[in-house]
């Protein structure tokens, strides 16, 4: 044998051996009954839902930090304490087959089934799931927490609030299915019908104003939320970076609310949905704080039963952008502005808006108002308004909305530019023009 050959016959002995060395993880789970100080009558017992799950788990984590849970049904009769120490991971086999069932009932915002305050934890691949009705607290609390990452989980049941993650750094959430919170008991009701949401929001961003810690650097990915209050708030964050979510059945499915002295600032989406809200789908209200640099690129505004797609009202965002993007058959309008500076709105669709579910008053496809000095450089572009796509078809365009842009009330003070728009088949016309038109730029437009 040539050397060459004996030095590769010897590299893959080698490799076999190493890679027939059970991991830290694999070397926890199949030493689970005896870690953990059970007897393997015991441990049935807790992978089997009898008894609570929390000390033997614990346990294991205090031995092994990595954990993964064999199949089974885990009763969790008590919180777990908090986690600081770095590199915790708790992981069921399989998200399907690995079932946490969280037991008795939070009333205290500060109880949380999981506090996370370490580096490079990890939760993950598990249905956790609420047996009883949450009034406050979090399924997952996140605090100063950085390199944390929670994925591939199925999440049921009554919980306030999903995942809280305040004041922490480079957290990745992704591939999480939250399923309406409604105990197994309710029916989970049509949001078409009326309100139809519970709990407060599923993912809250958040920092500590006190201390300045914002909170940096949260990537979501993958998500599906229906039915809580709020789907995602954004409340003192900076770096968000987004894509693949799908809300629906919430009150808002995306909230901006920094407090007065807070931020939202750096959010970039891309392919995010907020789908048959109660109130407006994307909701920017005047809580106090800014909101800057807000980007979302293929995104969905559409069917709110009593409100709008967007709707901005804080006069301290800026540099607001929907790009590509649709709002489409909302109780009233596609797009509201009654304040802010730099909001843009380049290509997509506007359409089909004003169709009255909720609301009894006519509504213009986008409006646009304001009070000097709160309202400046609003620009529309490249956009279709009016009735179009399937919306169109199924409805015999029955559903009008007044005008492709009313801006009667636009203060003398403030640039708009609207250019480049396709408009079709409004009540009374394409646009409803203020009598002070010195700052009103239109080119390029063309229809009714």
């Amino acid at each position: 044998m040539s050397r060459f050959y004996f030095f590769l016959h010897a590299m893959v002995m080698v490799a076999s051996l190493l890679l027939s060395i059970p991991t830290r993880a694999q070397s926890s789970m199949a030493a689970f009954p005896s870690d953990a100080g059970l007897t393997a009558r015991q441990f049935n017992l807790v992978k089997t839902g009898k008894i609570d799950a929390v000390p033997a788990i614990q346990a294991l984590i205090a031995a092994e930090r990595a954990v993964i849970l064999p199949c089974g049904t885990y009763r969790l009769d008590e919180s777990f304490p908090d986690w600081s120490a770095d590199g915790i991971r708790l992981s069921g086999a399989n998200m399907q087959c690995v079932i946490l069932n969280v037991n008795y009932t939070i009333t205290s915002g500060s109880v949380n089934v999981f506090h996370l305050s370490g580096h490079g934890q990890v939760i993950s691949d598990m249905t956790i799931n609420a047996t009883r009705q949450m009034r406050a607290g979090a399924m997952i609390y996140l605090k100063a927490a950085s390199q944390e990452r929670v994925h591939d989980l199925i999440v049921t049941g009554p919980f306030w609030n999903g995942i809280y993650v305040y004041a922490s750094n480079n957290v990745h959430i992704d591939h999480i299915y939250a399923r309406p919170p409604f105990p197994s008991f309710h029916t989970a009701p049509n949001a078409q019908n009326g309100a139809a949401y519970a709990g407060a929001a599923f993912i809250s961003l958040d920092g500590d104003l006190t201390s300045g810690k914002i909170n940096i650097d949260t990537y979501l990915e993958d998500l599906n939320i229906a039915q809580y209050e709020t789907g995602i708030q954004y409340l003192y964050t900076s770096g968000v970076y987004a894509s693949n979510i799908d809300i629906v059945g919430t009150r808002s499915a995306y909230l901006f609310t920094p407090g007065p002295k807070e931020s939202v600032n750096g959010v970039q989406m891309v392919n995010a949905l907020g789908d048959t809200s109660y109130g407006a789908n994307w909701y920017f209200p005047n809580s106090g704080g800014g909101v800057y640099e807000f980007m979302c690129s293929a995104c969905w505004a559409s069917s709110s039963y009593s409100d709008s797609g967007i709707v901005v009202e804080n006069p301290r965002v800026s540099q607001i952008h929907f790009q590509n993007s649709t709002s489409i058959n909302n109780s009233r309008y596609g797009l509201y502005i009654s304040a802010g500076r730099n909001i843009g709105w380049i290509g997509g669709a506007i359409e089909m808006n004003n169709n009255r579910l909720g609301s009894k008053t006519d509504a213009s496809d986008v409006y646009i108002s304001g009070t000097a000095g709160k309202l400046d450089w609003i620009r529309i572009q490249d956009t279709f308004i009016g009735q179009g796509g399937i919306m169109h078809d199924q409805n015999s365009g029955k559903w009008q909305a007044t005008y492709a842009v009313d801006l009667a009330n636009v203060p003398a003070t403030a640039h708009v530019m609207l250019t480049g728009l396709q408009t079709y088949n409004h009540k009374f016309g394409q646009f409803n023009k203020p009598a002070n038109m010195s700052n009103i730029s239109m080119a390029n437009n063309q229809g009714d």
